[in-house]
């Protein structure tokens, strides 16, 4: 009796121990776990997005123009025979002026009222309105006093017809007092002037774009002029400047365009010029648009660099890889993939030749080149030429690096070749013609994972 209960003591020591050392074991197994799984790098997955790069920019633009600033010849209060923006010939009457007033004081006014001149006149205002809401732009609100401008001026214009009209109806007997005010040059008129009428290309710095004190002043008025005083602007060549100050990376930028594409103020309208570079600062050479933008002399520009179209992905997500290049002449085209004749050594000495069927990772056609997997091929192998008369080491091969992404759809880092179009500061265009799509997942920092990597 005493011998069985010896053996069955025995046998539930030998039961716990074995409990005891399963126990420990796998407290063991979660510890060892614990510290691996902590001591992992957590790998990021991004979601591949169909986007671009704009790489547009908005600068200051100052218009440099021929101008010439006419003064009246002798005292007296002036009468306008053109309005802003019409072309005059070289010694047309522009002006006149009346010495003692008394000849414009003598104009029947009143026919102002008639229902053609108010006609007229509502179309004009309207079409100056409209332009403006068309244009208008919260980064530039200097053209607000560009539009009270244009509608004082319009309002003058239309006083000013009837006046002319008036005094041709009246004869010579009253035009005859007026002293002529004739353009000395062909040029476009403008009734304004703000001091920067004889900037040039030569002459422009860094401080004429300072506009804390720019002020445009108009030079028509109603009131008596001095001998002397400035009475209208003539723009005598319709090529004009519009110079931006920029930076090393713009410039840098811009000279890989054969033309400069903008816009103006933030119109919908792109336009097309050619440029140059003097110094620190952009020359738009400018050759239409001046009635457009005779009064102003600073602008909004916004220079039009290609929107790159195409598939979005992280700058972290692209990896190089190394791949080994086969000619034409040792390899057999099939449809995705080449067909080479491989020669490994044996272990007792001989060689054996092989065929081996190999994906095409890229390929150059017109230079017989196949960029293949070097994992493909042993480091001792050669390959045989399609005539068996030639064969090469695999260690002499030709060595090129594809750029690409790990693609993880599957939960393995696959490497994809990508083809670039912009990169930017922190993400890369590729082009969609490859086989990276939309909604692919790659990895996000390629320097934490190894090809075939299982990620998850």
């Amino acid at each position: 009796m005493a011998k069985t209960i010896r053996n069955v003591n025995f046998k539930g020591k030998a039961v716990t121990s074995s409990v005891v050392i399963l126990f420990v074991a796998i407290i063991i197994y979660i510890i060892i776990r614990f510290f691996l799984v902590a001591s992992d790098e957590t790998i990021s997955v991004y979601k591949v997005g169909d986007s671009n790069i704009n790489s547009n920019f908005i600068t200051t633009g100052l218009a440099i123009r021929d101008e010439s600033v006419i003064t009246a010849s002798k005292g007296g209060y002036p009468c306008y025979f053109h309005s802003e923006g019409d072309k005059v010939r070289a010694g047309e009457l522009v002006m006149g002026i009346d010495p003692t007033g008394n000849v414009l004081r003598a104009v029947p006014l009143a026919s102002a009222t008639d229902a053609a001149a108010r006609s007229t006149g509502y179309k004009s205002l309207s079409r100056i309105i409209s332009d403006y809401k068309k244009d208008y732009n919260n980064n530039d609100f200097n053209e607000v006093y560009n539009f009270r401008y244009k509608m004082d001026d319009e309002i003058f214009n239309l006083s000013n017809d009837v006046m002319d009209r008036a005094l041709t109806e009246n004869g010579a007997a009253k035009t005859s007092l007026i002293t002529p005010l004739e353009a000395p040059l062909s040029g476009v008129v403008v009734y304004s002037t703000d001091g920067y009428e004889d900037l040039t290309l030569d002459n422009i710095t860094e401080k004429s774009f300072d506009r804390s004190d720019y002020t445009k002043k108009s030079l028509k008025t109603s009131e008596s002029l001095n001998a002397g005083d400035s009475s209208y602007k003539l723009i005598t060549s319709d090529a004009w400047y519009i110079v931006c100050p920029i930076t090393d990376a713009e410039k840098e930028a811009i000279e890989a365009e054969p033309y400069l594409k903008y816009t103006i103020n933030g119109g919908e309208q792109r336009a097309t010029s050619l440029y140059e570079f003097r110094d620190s600062f952009l020359i738009i050479n400018m050759n239409k648009f001046l009635n457009k933008y005779m009064q102003s002399r600073f602008f909004s520009v916004e220079i039009v660099l290609d929107k790159y179209d195409g598939l979005k992905i992280p700058n972290s997500s692209v990896v190089r890889k190394e791949v080994y290049v086969i000619s034409s002449d040792y390899a057999q085209i099939t449809d995705s993939s080449i067909v080479i004749q491989v020669k490994t050594k044996k272990d007792d000495g001989t060689f054996i030749t092989q065929n081996k069927t190999l994906k095409i990772l890229h390929e150059v056609e017109e230079e017989g080149k196949y960029y293949i997997d070097p994992n493909e091929i042993g480091e001792n192998d050669s390959i045989v030429s399609n005539d068996g008369k030639r064969s090469i080491d695999a260690a002499l091969l030709e060595v090129e690096y594809l750029k690409g992404v790990y693609i993880v759809n599957s939960g393995i880092a696959e490497f994809n070749e990508i083809s670039i179009i912009r990169e930017g500061q922190e993400f890369t265009i590729v082009s969609k013609e490859g086989s990276l799509r939309e909604y692919d997942n790659i990895v996000m920092d390629s320097s934490k994972v190894e090809e075939n990597q299982i990620i998850y």
